[in-house]
């Protein structure tokens, strides 16, 4: 009997818990392009393009954890709002960034941002290889490259946009 009631205790707050967050996503007053979440990777030593969406005409703030000077634009009449954020050296010290647009009463906290490199890899099928190569096709020494990368599996983030 506590088995079933512990199941359905956990089944009511999953559905409280994606309730809540359905609302807070549809009924957000400051929205960041898909692209800025956490666990993002921005470019070092650069100016990086944010972007996003607001309340129209609503002055917006960015503020990031390695600057002390936050960044502020205002949205346009359909809310659409960008700015550019300069960036410091790389890092595996993890920041965030704190958007707001004065409408909201909690700010949108973007968390576990690192500054780095980026890359963009595209091409043809090969670039879908994997390290140590197809069935009847391996890659040369890709063991010993599987292994050494094992040491930086939390500092290297790697995302597959799918096939359109």
């Amino acid at each position: 009997m506590t088995s079933l009631r512990l199941k359905q205790t956990t089944r009511i707050l999953l559905a409280f818990f994606l309730c809540n967050l359905i609302f807070q996503i549809t009924f957000a007053d400051i929205r960041p392009a898909s692209l800025f979440k956490d666990g993002m990777v921005l470019q070092q030593k650069t100016k990086v393009r944010i972007w996003g969406w607001s309340t129209p005409n609503a002055t917006v703030t960015v503020k990031t954890s390695w600057s002390n000077h936050p960044q502020i634009t205002r949205s346009d009449s359909q809310g659409k709002w960008q700015l550019l954020i300069k960036t410091p050296k790389c890092s595996f010290q993890k920041q965030e960034l704190t958007i707001s647009d004065g409408n909201t009463n909690t700010p949108l906290h973007i968390q576990d941002v690192l500054i780095g490199e980026v890359w963009i890899a595209a091409g043809q099928s090969n670039m879908e290889m994997p390290l140590k190569g197809f069935d009847g096709c391996p890659i040369e020494n890709s063991a010993k490259y599987i292994q050494e990368a094992k040491q930086y599996t939390d500092k290297i983030h790697f995302a597959q946009v799918a096939h359109t």
